[in-house]
C-alpha cells in the first residue's frame, strides 16, 4: 500500500497492525506468522475499525488455527534434539564451547555453542551454507532451461515467502528455511523465481516457462504450499 500510515490497534486484547492509506474498503488478514493486519481508508473512524475486527473475531480465530496447522515443525537444537535437513530429521549432538559452529557429520548435526542464541546463529549459518552449495550445483542447468540468470542469489530467513525475485535489480532471494524441505522443492522455488525474469506475473507466458523448465511443477507447488515457513 503506497503512503500507508502504520499503527497498532488493541481490540479486546488482540493486537492488530493498522495500515491506513488510499484504499476504498476495510480489509482484514492473517499473516503466516499469525499476526493480524487491517487495511483501511485514511479517514475511517477508529471505532468502526474496532467493531469490524470484533465482527470477524471468529473468522480470525479460524484463520490463525489454519496457519498454525500449516506451520512447518521447528528444529530442536538441544543435545539429542533434531534438525530437519533436505526433508530428513537429523539428530543433534550439542557441545559447549566459546566459538559457535555447526556442521553435518555422519548423518548428525554437530553444534558447538556457549548458549542457545549462539547455537541458533550457528545453525542459521549452516542453513546458508547448505542452500548456497545446493543452488551453486543446480542453478546453471535450471538457468539454461529458463533462459535467464540473475545477477546474484541471496539467502535469508523469511516469514511468509519461500523466495522472491526483484526483476529490476535481477536479484533472487531464497528463504534459508528451504533447507528443511526436500530438494525438489528448492528446485521448484528456484525455477519459479527465474521464470519471473521472463514474465513478472503468473499468466500464460509464466506458466509456459514453468512447464518447459520443470514439468510436474504444480504437484511440487501443492506440496510446498501445504506448509508455511517456520517462524524465526
Amino acid at each position: 500500500m503506497r503512503s500507508a500510515r502504520i499503527s497498532m490497534l488493541d481490540v479486546d486484547g488482540l493486537r492488530v497492525e493498522l495500515r491506513r492509506g488510499p484504499v476504498k474498503s476495510v480489509r482484514l488478514g492473517v499473516r503466516p506468522d499469525g499476526s493480524v493486519r487491517l487495511s483501511a481508508p485514511s479517514r475511517a473512524p477508529e471505532q468502526r475499525l474496532r467493531d469490524f475486527v470484533r465482527e470477524h473475531r471468529q473468522w480470525l480465530v479460524e484463520q490463525k488455527d489454519r496457519q498454525d496447522a500449516r506451520r512447518a515443525p521447528a528444529d530442536h537444537l538441544r543435545h539429542g534434539g533434531r534438525v530437519r535437513l533436505w526433508g530428513r530429521w537429523l539428530e543433534v549432538v550439542r557441545e559447549h564451547g566459546s566459538r559457535a559452529g555447526a556442521q553435518v557429520r555422519e548423518g548428525r548435526v554437530h553444534i558447538v555453542a556457549p548458549d542457545d542464541a549462539a547455537a541458533e546463529r550457528a545453525v542459521e549459518r549452516l542453513r546458508r551454507r547448505e542452500i548456497g552449495a545446493r543452488v551453486e550445483a543446480i542453478a546453471p542447468a535450471l538457468e539454461q532451461r529458463v533462459g535467464r540468470a540473475p545477477v546474484a542469489y541471496r539467502y535469508r530467513m523469511m516469514v511468509s515467502r519461500w523466495g522472491t525475485c526483484n526483476v529490476v535489480s535481477r536479484h533472487i532471494t531464497l528463504n534459508t528455511w528451504l533447507v528443511q524441505r526436500p530438494p525438489d522443492e528448492l528446485e521448484y522455488v528456484l525455477v519459479h523465481e527465474l521464470a519471473h525474469l521472463v514474465e513478472r506475473g503468473h499468466g500464460p507466458r509464466f506458466r509456459a516457462v514453468m512447464d518447459a523448465a520443470l514439468p510436474g511443477w504444480r504437484g511440487i507447488r501443492e506440496r510446498l504450499q501445504s506448509e508455511a515457513p517456520p517462524q524465526p
